[in-house]
């Protein structure tokens, strides 16, 4: 940061990604370049295990599968819109669409989230749905698919060594 500072701000301007990377490999006396076209620019996901574990972390890695109808989809069986990258014209469902039923199982009166276990034992096949789109109830046969989430968690490793804790130490300090 001081050297962004002294070399662009003191001199009255602004700097560039370009700018950062040819600091950043100034001080480091390594090239940086495929770093920020990989990981900043580029859409490859950093290897946290190997970073964490600098500082004595693990990374654990869960994932859960649940149902896709199509669309996004509130506990109340509203559609609120499409996913990135789905075609309105194409989509079996709309935003504003009420899912009433799923194959004959009465969604009004049922605790929120039935939708989705309804939906989530349905996953692989088809699901008949009965829909309420601007005033007008129809039937619809959707498949239902799946999506994976995934999360991590970072959590301290067993026995972390003393190198490892001296980082650990630098990274959190304030």
């Amino acid at each position: 940061m001081r050297a962004l500072f002294t070399d662009f701000y003191q001199r009255g301007r602004g700097f560039t990604t370009e700018d950062l990377i040819c600091v950043i490999n100034r001080i480091t006396k390594s090239s940086y370049e495929a770093f920020f076209s990989r990981y900043v620019s580029g859409t490859d996901v950093p290897p946290y295990e190997t970073i964490f574990e600098y500082a004595g972390y693990r990374v654990e890695r869960t994932t859960q599968k649940i149902a896709n109808a199509g669309a996004n989809v509130n506990e109340r069986g509203q559609v609120t819109g499409l996913p990135p990258g789905y075609d309105l014209e194409a989509s079996r469902l709309q935003p504003g669409d009420i899912i009433l039923s799923i194959d004959g199982q009465i969604l009004d009166g049922q605790p929120g989230g039935t939708v989705f276990r309804l939906l989530g034992a349905k996953a692989g096949q088809n699901a008949s749905l009965r829909i309420r789109r601007a005033g007008t109830d129809r039937d619809l046969e959707i498949p239902v698919g799946s999506v994976e989430i995934v999360s991590y968690r970072i959590v301290d490793s067993a026995s972390p060594t003393a190198e490892q804790l001296k980082i650990r130490e630098a990274w959190l300090k304030r």
